[in-house]
């Protein structure tokens, strides 16, 4: 078990953080966190846990969804006071289109109200919040495959 000291911040900036401990991802490790005050001191006991592989974590919620067949290259979740903040990292050879498509049709499928889009040529971003849940997609389309990135938080 390793203590990293990290800000408390958004489900994405959260999961960035995380990304800190990437050597442990191989592994699945938890590491324990905490947020800082001015001085560097936790504000609050240090009882964060952030678990970050290779693989969908236990704590994942139903609505989130993984693009069939994708291969999930980074996965992160902190659980604190109840909250669940989470990210995927995925990858896949389908086109774009057909990647948007899944998650235009998964948001909508979540029950969560869609709060913000954004496209240009390859890229597609699609967020919905309900304040107690969240669940937000960035999919990023090139020669090499589809690149998707996925943020929730429950």
């Amino acid at each position: 078990m390793f203590k990293i000291p990290i800000s408390t911040m958004k489900t994405t900036n959260l999961l960035l953080s995380a990304s800190l401990a990437l050597p442990l991802m191989v592994s699945g490790a938890s590491v324990k966190t905490a947020p800082l005050g001015d001085s560097g001191s936790c504000l609050r006991p240090c009882d964060s846990n952030v678990t970050i592989g290779k693989k969908l974590p236990e704590k994942t919620p139903s609505y989130v969804e993984v693009y069939p067949g994708a291969e999930i290259a980074f996965s992160g979740v902190e659980e604190n006071e109840g909250i669940v903040n989470g990210s995927l990292s995925l990858s896949t050879n389908d086109s774009f289109e057909k990647v948007v498509a899944f998650y235009k049709a998964s948001l909508e499928k979540s029950g969560i109200k869609p709060v913000s889009s954004f496209s240009s040529d390859n890229t597609q971003i699609l967020a919905a919040d309900d304040g107690e849940k969240a669940y937000g997609v960035s999919i990023n389309g090139g020669a090499d495959g589809t690149v998707v990135t996925i943020a929730f938080r429950k």
